[in-house]
């Protein structure tokens, strides 16, 4: 590199000749700033600027879907919540829940029954 030359990607970067603003941050704009790059006599640094982004203006479809299934389920809770604190339930429920309870009896005792036969090995 010639001497008082600027190096190639200074000109592209934006950066100028002048080393008493191209390394304080009040020069720099919006953009980071890159490592410095010290030539024989003078010190350059490069601005990388992001790409703009666009601001989204609109919610995304897969948004309002969540958000509505999320209502559903809200809603489906509490009128659960409220018929359960009223004691609204159908003739069905009352003899299902026995019939449960009965099933895990028989089932525990007969786990029960099968750990003792593996227990004494018969």
């Amino acid at each position: 590199m010639a001497f008082g030359t600027a190096p190639a990607f200074a000109a592209a970067g934006g950066a100028t000749g002048n080393p008493s603003t191209n390394g304080s941050p009040a020069a720099s704009q919006t953009g980071t700033t890159a490592p410095t790059v010290r030539s024989s006599t003078r010190t350059f640094s490069v601005r990388i600027n992001p790409a703009p982004r666009r601001a989204s203006s609109s919610t995304s479809t897969a948004a309002i879907a969540l958000a509505a299934l999320a209502a559903l389920v809200a809603l489906s809770a509490a009128v659960w919540g409220f018929a359960r604190r009223r004691a609204l339930e159908p003739r069905w429920s009352a003899s299902m829940r026995h019939t449960m309870a009965e099933a895990g009896f028989r089932a525990s005792a007969t786990w029960a029954e099968f750990t003792d036969w593996v227990r004494l090995g018969r």
